[in-house]
């Protein structure tokens, strides 16, 4: 059976870790690709090589309107999908 998130992007904030990350574990284990937002560049790409080639990691802080836009825009020029 396909999962009905194969295929689909999620943009996770705060994916560096905690709550954030394991989202992102959980997401890419039912086959969905995901954009990893957190501030901290190093812990959000050691997440995107543990996930491997359905994750993609972006810096930006939230409270950041034009950081969000970018990576966003950046994840949607990225995407598989």
């Amino acid at each position: 059976m396909v999962d009905r998130l194969t295929g689909k992007v999620v943009a996770i904030t705060g994916a560096g870790q905690g709550i954030g990350a394991d989202v992102a574990r959980r997401l890419v284990a039912r086959g969905a690709e995901v954009a990893l937002l957190d501030r901290v560049a190093e812990t959000i790409e050691d997440l995107a090589r543990e996930l491997g080639a359905g994750a993609a990691a972006f810096v930006a802080d939230v409270t950041d309107d034009a950081q969000v836009t970018d990576a966003i825009n950046a994840a949607s020029a990225t995407s598989a999908a």
